[in-house]
């Protein structure tokens, strides 16, 4: 018996007494997986059910061997540096916004770590730098073993983050089903896991990236209410300003949240909703709606950036390791950290330790030619110093003031010479195919090595997915152009409305993501210093979101034919591609917990040249 051609729902061929109640259902069963852009089902007891069972396995595989090794990481070396001296106070410039550093030193100062007093610390000597020695400490078993601690504030954030890829993904839209998926690609992505189980930052800029997005997406959904659209632009601004105080290529996030909002003011000139009257807006109630969201967003960024470097300001208020990247106004108001004995001397007390940045003299000037100009001369000084006596009023500097030097010294800082250069490092093309060098993270004993490589079939599949969905799209929305310019239009034009709606809803998502991938890779065009394939991460996420949209895109077009088969060969399909995900993260596992295994099963691991 010859088996009938499938055929999509709505097409001839239906008998008469398929009529009635059956179209009345597919009707209702198509309004039901309407997830246009902006729209989402509602939140059940599922998805906590889900959201749980996502962030406590990946917590469990962030969180075993975290201790191991019991040394310094890669970076780590440069960040318990910095939060040694939040605990010390000691004044320090870095590259990066405080955020994740902060949140680090709130850790570790409520930690069993208790470090040693260090008075008049000498940061530079003919030695070169000096510093405190802290930071060594937190590595010991006597002084609590703090890194363990650390290690665990990331551990949880890249838990997060894969629970917030999950809502982010339903609030774009997509079913369950799809959320999982991408939820379980950012789960199975070496590179995230390595940067969540080791003292480094990055792990807070994927997280507040992704809940950005969300909180994006749930601000534009159709028919919310007035306060429902305030909450989440409140709370979109508040997480963007997070995103920017960890790390300033947060820029891109910027970028992809302005156009995502651009996208969705644009699609209420095809939609007519409750709130305009079951009308759509006109031009000046759209640029009223564009000046007061997008006035909130950025003010709300630009407000939470300023609180945590006034933070971080005032948690820094003696002289330090940063102190000569510092104007000279800003340097006047870095004190030494004296000790109680230093600080009870008398003002007009030579040597007295409080004026040790009033310099009197020059440099090399004699003890005799100090006291002539009746300045005290300090001997047991470094660099024997000649200051003023009696107590010295230094001139202040406004907040304002003291955030833009910071800010314009840590970029100054970001451009240095010394950042151009390094062996492990790659190129922003080579990024999407993987086919770069990676960052030897560090070698341990029996043969230990912690590499810093992702995920191949990850990398893979989101560069796959951004050209395939990219051709595909512009072919079948421009065939669908020429086909409905050469047809006749009918007297009643609310068919062709509706077909025009739905083509800018699915176009409309895949033009954001698009770009926030674009805005996250490209701009390293223009960015001199080293790169390395973790700055590809924030890329990767909006590719992971792309391929939970496509996975959607997929599914509605196998339901629509109304086939069982069909529906299961492509459940099926996509099940053994996440096992392929989860096998490939398993076998490069050995590079992210640092396996001890021999150098022949090293380089097996190598499938690329340039893996090395």
């Amino acid at each position: 018996m010859k088996t009938p051609p499938l055929r999509r729902r709505g097409q001839p061929g239906k008998s008469n007494d398929e009529s009635g109640d059956t179209e009345t259902k597919v009707v209702e069963n198509q309004q039901n997986d309407d997830f246009r852009f902006g729209s989402q089902k509602q939140w059940n007891k599922n998805d906590w059910v889900i959201v749980t069972i996502l962030f406590f396995c990946n917590l469990y595989l962030k969180l075993w061997r975290i201790e191991v090794p019991q040394s310094v990481v890669w970076d780590e070396s440069h960040f318990t540096k910095f939060l040694t001296w939040y605990v010390t106070g000691h004044y320090f410039v870095d590259i990066h916004p405080p955020l994740a550093k902060l949140a680090h030193a709130l850790v570790l100062y409520l930690s069993p770590y208790e470090g040693p007093n260090e008075y008049n610390v000498r940061w530079w000597t003919d030695k070169g730098f000096v510093g405190t020695s802290d930071w060594k400490l937190i590595y010991e078993n006597d002084y609590g073993a703090p890194y363990v601690y650390i290690r665990t504030t990331n551990a949880f954030m890249g838990s997060f983050l894969v629970a917030i890829t999950y809502a982010t993904a339903r609030a774009m839209g997509c079913r369950k089903y799809s959320a999982v998926f991408c939820a379980w690609l950012i789960l199975c992505e070496n590179l995230i896991t390595l940067q969540s189980r080791v003292i480094l930052t990055d792990v807070f800029l994927y997280f507040f990236n992704m809940a950005t997005y969300g909180a994006s997406f749930m601000s534009i959904r159709k028919n919310q209410t007035l306060n429902e659209e305030i909450f989440w632009s409140i709370l979109t601004g508040i997480l963007l300003g997070c995103s920017l105080s960890v790390k300033f290529t947060a820029l891109g996030t910027f970028g992809m949240v302005g156009f995502s909002q651009i996208m969705a003011l644009v699609s209420l000139c095809f939609v007519k909703t409750k709130r305009y009257a079951n009308s759509t807006p006109t031009w000046s109630q759209l640029l009223k709606k564009a000046i007061v969201k997008g006035g909130t967003i950025v003010g709300l960024t630009i407000l939470v950036c300023c609180i945590f470097w006034t933070i971080h300001i005032n948690l820094l208020p003696y002289s330090g390791q940063g102190t000569g990247f510092m104007e000279q106004d800003y340097q006047l108001t870095l004190v030494p950290k004296l000790s109680p004995e230093q600080l009870n001397v008398p003002e007009d007390a030579c040597p007295n330790h409080l004026n040790a940045l009033s310099d009197c003299g020059y440099g090399g000037i004699t003890q005799a030619q100090c006291e002539a100009k009746g300045c005290c001369y300090d001997p047991t000084s470094p660099r024997n110093w000649c200051y003023h006596r009696g107590k010295i009023e230094f001139p202040k500097m406004s907040l304002p003031r003291k955030i833009k030097s910071v800010i314009k010294s840590s970029h100054k800082n970001n451009q240095g010479e010394s950042m151009l250069v390094h062996p492990d490092m790659s190129q922003w093309w080579e990024w999407p195919t993987m086919n770069m060098r990676f960052v030897n993270f560090g070698s341990y004993s029996g043969n230990c090595r912690i590499v810093a490589a992702g995920n191949p079939f990850v990398w893979w599949s989101v560069f796959g997915t951004l050209i395939t969905s990219f051709t595909l799209c512009s072919f079948f929305f421009i065939k669908k152009r020429m086909n409905s310019s050469q047809r006749n239009k009918p007297t009643n034009e609310t068919e062709d409305v509706k077909e025009i709606k739905n083509d800018w809803y699915w176009i409309t998502r895949y033009m954001s993501l698009w770009f926030g991938y674009s805005i996250n890779l490209f701009p390293y065009i223009l960015i001199p210093r080293s790169k390395f394939g973790y700055h590809y991460i924030p890329a990767l996420e909006v590719g992971c979101l792309l391929i939970a949209l496509c996975v959607e895109k997929i599914f509605s077009i196998v339901k629509s034919y109304n086939s069982t088969t069909l529906m299961r060969v492509f459940q099926i399909c996509l099940l053994m591609f996440a096992i392929l995900i989860g096998v490939s993260h398993w076998y490069w596992s050995v590079w992210t917990y640092g396996f001890p295994i021999t150098t022949a099963e090293h380089e097996s691991r190598k499938w690329v040249k340039k893996w090395q």
